[in-house]
């Protein structure tokens, strides 16, 4: 997991890639096909909420989302 983490901008601070974590344990589990879409959820405020953009942007209100996943047995 350490190799998940990068230096980040700002001191004290680091950067973890998600996407390569959830990739390498992915393949760790025997997926082949993995598919990573290059999608930056803060930047692209036409296709997605984000609170960390909301945050930096000190905004008033940043908005709500619930979300649910249930398994019927």
């Amino acid at each position: 997991m350490q190799r998940s983490f990068g230096a980040g901008t700002r001191e004290g601070h680091f950067l973890f890639d998600l996407p390569g974590y959830i990739a390498a344990r992915l393949t760790r589990l025997g997926l082949g096909d993995i598919m990573r879409l290059d999608c930056d959820t803060c930047r692209d405020d036409a296709n997605f909420f984000s609170y960390r953009r909301s945050c930096h942007r000190q905004e008033p209100d940043y908005g709500r989302m619930l979300s649910a996943i249930a398994l019927g047995l």
